[in-house]
């Protein structure tokens, strides 16, 4: 099921039900969650895929609570903000049963296949382990360098 946004469709039901939005997340969240349980007509489990939008700055719109019941979230971005035509990624900022913070780089074709660029994704990831190395060699020698100088004191 997708829902296009959450936001919006709390303001809806907050007017049709001459509500709070509170009560109208309240509203929205049991019902995911009734059919996330397959507690349906069916008796089927029902993934939601759930548009939300974010501030100009990218902050999250949405209460926490929102936030917890959410398994993942993914951000689409752009190398360059101020860029339409740069690079798309997608990070996922959440995610319950994944990993979070990798760059997934990817184009839309013209035929409306997305195209996943895995060569730059694996590049990311040797730059990441790179990174990685580089903070526990810095850590390892910053170990070093407070023992001997706080042997220096004790003598």
């Amino acid at each position: 099921m997708a829902i296009d946004s959450f936001y919006e469709l709390q303001g809806i039901i907050k007017e049709e039900e001459n509500t709070t939005m509170k009560k109208a997340e309240s509203l929205l969240l049991s019902l995911i969650k009734k059919h996330n349980l397959g507690s349906n007509k069916i008796k089927k489990n029902t993934t939601f895929l759930t548009i939300q939008q974010v501030t100009k700055a990218g902050a999250f719109i949405g209460s926490n609570r929102l936030k917890h019941m959410i398994t993942a979230m993914m951000e689409l971005r752009l190398d360059n903000p101020n860029n339409i035509y740069s690079d798309r990624y997608i990070v996922f900022t959440k995610h319950r049963r994944g990993d979070v913070g990798k760059k997934l780089y990817y184009n839309l074709s013209t035929t409306g296949d997305v195209e996943y660029d895995r060569k730059r994704y694996q590049q990311d990831m040797a730059l990441r382990k790179l990174q990685s190395d580089a903070v526990g060699q810095i850590h390892d020698f910053a170990d070093k360098f407070d023992k001997l100088f706080n042997n220096i004191n004790e003598e």
